[in-house]
């Protein structure tokens, strides 16, 4: 009988509809997280706990694990770098050689980013899996840290890995963290003007439950050693999204610009050339449209909720 499928971050923002997929497909899930566990095969548990991790690898002996945990943020100190380098390089860490101790030779999935391209090389910003990784920010730098990182075990044949680089990943469930996030929440709140940072940045948005059934599909189907694109393939600015939710909750709001929210280093534009993804059979289902307004829906019935996703 084959393991189980094991899913870090198993109650985040991507996790959630992941592990739903997965067990809606017949799929065993062993779900980790910091969150208290919903479902008999899940664990509440600290990541950064090697112990506990080696413990719960070598019971479960996983033939395919989702690495969603870590941290999404851009640091402003040293203390939020150290705290960044430890979720997403140290915890990677620390289950990589968790699953090499109980003789796990499984297919891994790693939630990458598009931040580990840094300033496109086309003037349409459109990116290729082949493109050169140069970080402009440190959060990118340490996913790229992080994927190669878990190429070292790949090409010493300890796992196969897969790396879906995520683009901007939005919809129901989307924490304050994000800015599509904390503007659903101002929306819902009944704000008539937002203050934003640059809402004419050029991004490509795709919804969280295209991204789950994405992560399926390249753990299902995908090339090991490869790295793929995760978006919808066309580019929005901001404002434009901010628009869609304004119109999903049936308000008119005023954007006034805030100098205080412009990011001091910040890219342009960048659109996922998803040709790599596509060639797996995979498709997206949800449009701006449909997104926003499902993800005012769930601010309605829900209200705060999880944070943004891993990537």
């Amino acid at each position: 009988m084959p393991g189980p499928v094991m899913v870090t971050g198993s109650r985040g923002f991507a996790g959630r509809p992941l592990v739903a997929g997965l067990r809606a497909a017949g799929c065993r899930v062993v779900g980790l997280d910091l969150q208290p566990a919903e479902h008999p095969d899940d664990r509440c548990v600290d990541l950064s706990r090697a112990d506990l991790i080696g413990a719960i690898v070598a019971n479960e002996h996983p033939d395919r694990v989702c690495h969603l945990a870590g941290m999404a943020i851009e640091p402003a100190d040293a203390e939020g770098r150290a705290r960044l380098l430890n979720a997403n390089i140290g915890m990677t860490l620390g289950l990589l050689d968790a699953l090499v101790a109980a003789g796990c030779h499984c297919r891994f999935l790693l939630a990458g980013s598009c931040s580990v391209y840094g300033i496109p090389l086309r003037s349409d910003g459109r990116v290729v899996e082949s493109d050169p990784v140069a970080p402009i920010l440190y959060y990118g730098f340490t996913k790229a840290a992080q994927e190669e990182l878990v190429r070292v075990y790949h090409r010493r044949g300890s796992i196969d890995l897969l790396v879906a680089r995520l683009f901007n990943v939005t919809g129901p469930g989307e924490g304050p963290g994000t800015v599509l996030g904390a503007v659903a929440r101002q929306i819902h709140s009944g704000a008539a003007a937002l203050r934003l940072g640059n809402v004419d940045t050029v991004r490509d948005f795709l919804d969280v439950r295209d991204a789950a059934s994405a992560f399926r599909a390249i753990l299902e189907r995908g090339q090991a050693g490869l790295a793929y694109n995760v978006g919808c393939g066309n580019g929005e600015t901001v404002r434009d999204r901010v628009l869609a939710l304004s119109q999903a909750a049936g308000m008119a709001c005023l954007i006034q610009r805030d100098e205080a929210r412009v990011k001091p280093v910040d890219v342009k534009c960048i659109v996922a050339d998803t040709k790599r993804l596509r060639e797996l059979g995979w498709q997206a289902e949800f449009d701006a449209a449909s997104t926003s307004r499902d993800l005012m829906a769930w601010l309605a019935t829900r209200g705060t909720g999880v944070g943004p996703a891993a990537g």
